[in-house]
């Protein structure tokens, strides 16, 4: 064979690996927006005037977003009546103290300066003025009835002590910003924020413009009248609004100023249940209180009327019993769903559960003042006290919440048939966005279907249990993921995926995994496909030759291979 062929195959199929390598670097983006920003200064931190806009001037710039933006009706506008005059009023101020993106500065030195920036110039930040604090007042901002009745203000976020309020509105500031929606049109959007993370907002909001990163909506949380449910349905970015996380008495940081929900339609949210779960599902009686009898008796009752029973609580009360238990001495045992247990102890009525129990049961009983589960009892119809069990979380669970958020996971929420005050401390303590608690079986899955109902069909949602409670709610969800090691068969087999040591913080590298699998194979579809486009393209005019037949078939496979190896090394994910 002749030398110099083999030579320019060789330096042909070179130049086509080149070529397929600056295609696939170039069509598929794997780098973060800092990454960019870092490679491309003069690009990441270039003025205004470089982009679309050409800033001439105020009037120039009005005009030139309403060109951007068509020839929108009032409806259409972005901003209403009463926000063009915040807007004007602030363009006219020629001392205004407005923090803007100066093309000449580096944004790291920018939060040090006050330079008299135009409204239009968007990228900037301000201390509430009075027609914002007017907007947001009695909506996302709380105030007094009285001061509500005098302003005439029908107010939605009422607060009888606004001395209790953890912000105040120094704490706060107005930011506006460009953003690109869904039809690549240029829009005017605004935030209010906590004062510490203004800047950082400002130059993320501005990368993400440069970028074209498509927002449906950037509007103040006052503009649905400080519902988040219909923010979050209108796919609406938004910030500041002063709420306690639901079913929690828990300020969630939303209401600090220090969170931020991007195209939250479009998020993805992981459903947890807690016992067994967040929680080891290890109990242990840490007290008993408000008893007429003595405590080895009481316990005694209690661990025989739960003796038929596999719940983690009924064994720490068999455990604390610390004695065999004879079973011929319970008779007419019966089990109430989310209730608790009735039972004949030695011809004795006993009754052993939550508080609903002793509701149903008619019996008056003493509220625990320590956080924990509590095991109300009531002997011969009447009340002999309670048993405080206290659970422990898991080590990594708090950690797993932060790692799931980082993975893109905005939206956690917590399941539980525990009592509110457990389940809010268990919350607060592991960052968990919203809570709901004394929640039967069937309530569980009444509250899936509703998070199944608000989702789009581009949303996924997860739900992470352990019980055999759980299956029904593991089988509904869009993933299930149940607890191998302390889960139940039931809530295994209705799972589709299966942490085999129960370490929730295994979630989010589950999630990582996945994407890495999926980036990889798009990277190898469009390798293939490339390769075999361009070596058509150069058969078809004459070029191409076997060996390079041979490259595009073995070749590539073996490449695709080589490539779909590295989805093998997780470890460091």
């Amino acid at each position: 064979m002749d030398l110099k062929k083999i030579i320019k195959s060789i330096g042909m199929i070179s130049c086509i690996i080149i070529l397929c390598t600056v295609i696939v670097k170039y069509t598929i983006p794997n780098e973060t927006l800092l990454d960019y920003a870092n490679k491309n200064p003069e690009l990441a931190y270039a003025s205004p005037e470089a982009s679309a806009l050409d800033q001439n001037s105020d009037a120039e710039d009005l005009t030139s977003i309403e060109k951007a933006n068509g020839n929108k009706t009032d409806s259409e506008s972005t901003f209403d009546a009463e926000d063009t005059n915040v807007k004007k009023t602030n363009t006219e101020k020629s001392d205004s103290n407005m923090t803007g993106v100066s093309p000449s500065e580096n944004p790291e030195n920018t939060a040090n300066s006050t330079p008299s920036v135009a409204a239009v110039d968007s990228f900037c930040y301000e201390e509430l003025t009075n027609e914002v604090k007017a907007r947001i007042t009695g909506i996302s901002y709380p105030i007094t009835e009285e001061e509500a009745d005098s302003l005439a203000i029908p107010a939605v976020n009422l607060v009888s002590d606004p001395a209790a309020l953890q912000i105040s509105y120094d704490n706060l500031r107005y930011l506006k910003v460009l953003y690109y929606d869904f039809d690549g049109n240029i829009q005017e959007g605004e935030l209010i924020c906590n004062v510490s993370i203004a800047e950082d907002l400002k130059e993320i909001f501005y990368e993400l413009y440069r970028n074209q990163y498509p927002i449906q909506s950037i509007r103040l949380i006052d503009d649905y009248n400080g519902d988040d449910t219909a923010s979050m349905e209108a796919n609406n970015t938004s910030c500041f609004n002063y709420r306690v996380v639901d079913g929690t008495t828990s300020l969630s940081k939303h209401a600090l100023g220090c969170a931020i929900d991007i195209n939250p339609f479009y998020n993805p949210y992981v459903v947890f249940d807690k016992t067994g779960t967040m929680t080891q599902g290890v109990f242990e009686v840490s007290g008993i209180h408000h008893n007429e009898m003595s405590d080895e008796k009481l316990l005694e009752y209690a661990a025989l009327a739960e003796c038929s029973s596999s719940h983690p609580i009924s064994k720490s009360l068999q455990k604390a019993y610390g004695k065999p238990v004879d079973r011929n001495r319970v008779t007419d045992i019966e089990e109430i769903s989310g209730n608790g247990v009735i039972a004949k102890v030695d011809g004795v009525s006993v009754a052993a559960g939550n508080a609903k129990l002793m509701k149903k049961l008619g019996i008056a009983y003493q509220e625990c003042h320590h956080v924990g589960t509590v095991v109300h009892m009531a002997v011969d119809g009447r009340y002999a006290g309670h048993i405080l069990i206290s659970d422990i979380i898991k080590p990594h669970a708090k950690e797993a919440i932060a790692e799931l958020k980082k993975a893109g996971i905005t939206r956690t929420v917590m399941l539980t048939g525990d009592s509110r005050r457990v389940a809010d401390q268990v919350a607060t303590e592991l960052g968990i966005d919203e809570v709901y608690s004394e929640l039967l079986p069937a309530d569980k899955v009444t509250k899936v279907e509703e998070l199944l109902d608000k989702k789009t069909a581009k949303e996924k949602l997860a739900f992470v249990g352990d019980g055999i409670n759980d299956a029904p709610v593991l089988s509904r969800a869009d993933i299930g993921i149940a607890m191998g090691a302390l889960g139940s068969d039931a809530a295994i087999e209705a799972a589709d995926i299966v942490l085999m040591d129960d370490d929730p913080l295994k979630i989010s590298k589950a999630i990582k995994i996945a994407r890495k699998c999926i980036r990889i194979v798009y990277e190898n579809i469009y390798f293939a496909i490339g390769i075999k486009v361009l070596c058509l393209i150069l058969g078809a005019i004459g070029i191409a030759n076997m060996w390079m037949a041979i490259f595009a078939d073995v070749g590539v496979m073996i490449i695709a291979v080589l490539n779909a190896i590295r989805a093998l090394f997780v470890k460091k994910l």
